[in-house]
């Protein structure tokens, strides 16, 4: 297949892309700065995809992408929930979902591939995240804008239109070209300070499963279908165990109950307004780290037979790239600075 990839520059998109041309299929990107896809694709030793100069929210830009190809993955979002970007980010998404997906439907391409995510779904108001989960209602930009995004894409659902619709939690993983908001969190966690709350926790897949779930995910002729992708979770004080056992070290930790952690990222809201204070928390940040709970992803690892990598690996393998990229610095891994 042809396959049109939005976000083919950014951590999910660029690892997918390399999975589907590995397999045979012909990945086109959308983007805005070819030499970017260069340097993206090179740091993966995979070629560099034919590349369709243009923004994803521009309709004659996505309509040059669209035409010649069989499918899409749309892949390209932005993920943020500093409210200093709340605009950006509502005025992103929500368009270029309509303006990919409902070109891809106009042309009748199988299959359309859409990559939301499990924040379309939060706060959950299920125990457990699972294909019965309500859209969600979060107040944040980006909680928003997926969860606007979503219900345009179950409306092209229930009209019969081929879209595929995954839900990943957080990605983590080798070679992430923007070091976005979950290896971030990584990075905060072992550089900074980790929560330790027993309540709540990490939701988490590694980028290359994932790629491989949207690769299983091209198949033509099988119509609607929606995948989680959230495979393993752990709690707060298992996920700080963890991080330690790997880094080789005692990490800083935050162990306040969830009513604290609001009203400190609420705090912080106000004094951010008047003083830079460099310190990851936020109201929003607040709520995701006090809110989320475990994801059944069995049923994705089932139909299309993905076989998720557990916790651990996922986290050696970012630490060590974190290492290797710069973002960490030895004293912080001892451990792993050592193999």
């Amino acid at each position: 297949m042809r396959v049109l990839i939005t976000g083919g520059t950014g951590f999910v998109g660029s690892h997918t892309a390399a999975v589907l041309a590995e397999a045979g299929h012909t990945p086109v990107l959308l983007v805005r700065d070819p030499a970017k896809a260069a340097r993206v694709f090179g740091a993966l030793g995979a070629d560099i995809p034919e590349c369709v100069v243009g923004d994803v929210t521009d309709a004659s830009d996505v309509d040059r992408a669209l035409d010649g190809c069989d499918s899409v993955l749309h892949a390209a979002a932005l993920v943020a929930i500093d409210r200093k970007r709340a605009s950006q980010v509502m005025a992103t998404n929500a368009r270029a979902t309509e303006l990919v997906l409902g070109g891809a439907a106009e042309r009748r391409l199988d299959p359309i591939v859409y990559v939301s995510s499990l924040g379309a779904l939060f706060p959950p108001d299920t125990p457990v995240f699972t294909l019965e989960t309500s859209i969600g209602t979060a107040e944040n930009a980006y909680g928003k804008s997926k969860a606007d995004a979503e219900r345009y894409a179950r409306r092209l659902q229930a009209s019969g239109v081929p879209v595929t619709i995954t839900y990943p939690g957080g990605v983590l993983g080798p070679h992430d070209p923007n070091f976005g908001e979950s290896m971030h969190g990584l990075w905060t966690w072992v550089a900074r300070v980790v929560p330790t709350m027993p309540i709540s926790g990490f939701v988490g897949i590694d980028v290359r499963d994932l790629a491989r779930v949207h690769l299983a995910a091209f198949e033509a002729g099988r119509g609607p279908r929606r995948f989680l992708a959230g495979p393993w979770f752990l709690r707060w004080p298992e996920l700080a165990a963890a991080l330690e056992n790997l880094s080789g070290r005692r990490l800083r930790k935050i162990g306040i109950g969830a009513s604290l952690w609001r009203t400190t990222g609420a705090v912080l809201d106000v004094v951010k307004h008047v003083i830079p204070v460099d310190f990851p928390m936020t109201s929003e940040v607040a709520r995701y780290v006090t809110e989320y709970v475990p994801c059944d992803s069995s049923g994705t690892a089932k139909e299309l037979g993905i076989e998720f990598r557990p916790a651990r690996e996922t986290l050696q393998d970012s630490m060590c790239w974190l290492l290797d990229a710069g973002h960490l610095h030895p004293k912080h891994v001892p451990r792993l600075a050592r193999t």
